[in-house]
């Protein structure tokens, strides 16, 4: 399995040529293959390591809900949402269990949530659905 295109090293340095780059990576490489479970696959794995950076505080929330929009108009849109949903469900389980040692997950969390639906990448409906309901409370949603 390859590297994803998010790292630290590659978000130290993010700027709009960089959230370019991301977006012909995981567009082209979601693209390429014919299988939507490895295509679904590729897609959660980058947008996790997307969503962990925001989280931990090394890509501005606004810098993220930009990238996740303008990967929107590569993707499409279901796919992109249902995406966002899963792994935002998943980022916020992982800051649900470490609030008690990370209690800054939360307000990431939330500050995140606001961003992406703010930006319409993902419907607030469709985000209340997909993500638990102890997440949603911590994303005060």
């Amino acid at each position: 399995m390859q590297q994803p295109f998010v790292t630290e090293a590659s978000v130290a340095d993010w700027n709009d040529s960089k959230k370019q780059e991301f977006v012909t990576h995981v567009s082209g490489k979601v693209s390429a293959v014919r299988d939507a479970s490895e295509s679904d696959m590729i897609l959660h794995r980058e947008l996790y390591e997307l969503l962990q950076m925001g989280m931990i505080g090394k890509l501005p929330h606004d810098k993220l809900a930009e990238c996740l929009s303008a990967l929107g108009e590569k993707v499409s849109k279901t796919v992109i949402e249902e995406s966002i949903c899963d792994v935002l469900w998943l980022v916020g389980e992982e800051a649900v269990e470490l609030k008690e040692s990370k209690p800054e997950l939360k307000n990431s969390l939330a500050s995140i949530a606001n961003q992406i639906l703010s930006h319409k990448v993902a419907d607030a409906d469709l985000v209340k659905e997909r993500v638990s309901e102890e997440v949603l409370q911590e994303m005060a949603l």
